[in-house]
Order: structure tokens, then sequence, then C-alpha cells
């Protein structure tokens, strides 16, 4: 299954975001999708969730 972190502040704006995310949701439903500005808006990252995303991932893309 593949991760996709999402980095960017307003992905509604972003073009290539929001295809790459459409793309993804409609052809690989089993990703995860973790849009890094959404989940922490004050940058306050649980990295202990973060790590373990990742480690239950066998293709990231960031």
């Amino acid at each position: 299954m593949a991760l996709i972190i999402l980095a960017h502040p307003n992905t509604t704006q972003s073009i290539a975001n929001k295809t790459i995310v459409d793309t993804v949701s409609q052809n690989l439903p089993n990703s995860e999708i973790r849009n890094i500005h959404q989940y922490y808006p004050n940058y306050n990252i649980d990295v202990k969730a973060e790590q373990a995303a990742l480690l239950r991932h066998d293709f990231i893309v960031l």
C-alpha cells in the first residue's frame, strides 16, 4: 500500500497537488493520503504517529 504525504499549505489552489490526490484516490483506493497541514495546522507534528504511518507502508511519495 502507498502513502502519499502532502505538504502543500493550500492544496485547493495547487493544480498539481489536487491532480495527484484526485488521481491517486481514484486509481489506488487503498492508498493513504496524509495532508500534514490539515493534521497539524499549528505545526505541532505528532512524530510517533508520522513514524508509524511511514512504517505501515511499502511505498512512500513525498
